[in-house]
């Protein structure tokens, strides 16, 4: 059967599927995931551009994320991670000490926690 067109429409290409990157391939690239994503704190479309340019490295965005969260290199802290550090803060202020807290090697301040729960709406996260 023929394909025809509608008049004043023109043909599209369907998109072509990426092949996903060998388990080999992701891990010559972590490093330097790392180093742009976390270290160096670019975006992901930053690193996505940097890796193909520079090293033939092509891959979707859902598979950079998926790799990402495998690895924990996600910069977003979770619910739990911030309930931990409130935790460890309450904990501390009832011995009178200050405190430094990290997730996952990065800085965090107490403040940034509170506004992550007040984004959620989570109104006493003390509880």
């Amino acid at each position: 059967m023929e394909s025809t067109l509608v008049p004043g429409t023109q043909a599209v290409a369907a998109p072509s599927s990426l092949k996903c990157p060998s388990l080999s391939e992701w891990e010559r690239v972590r490093p330097l995931i790392k180093q742009l994503y976390v270290d160096e704190d670019r975006t992901l479309k930053e690193v996505m551009d940097t890796l193909v340019r520079d090293h033939g490295h092509k891959a979707t965005i859902k598979q950079y994320k998926v790799q990402i969260n495998k690895w924990k290199l996600d910069k977003t802290y979770k619910e739990a991670e911030a309930r931990a550090v409130l935790r460890k803060k309450i904990q501390r202020d009832a011995l009178g000490k200050d405190s430094v807290f990290r997730v996952r090697g990065k800085p965090v301040t107490i403040e940034n926690v509170r506004r992550y729960f007040k984004r959620r709406g989570i109104e006493n996260p003390e509880i």
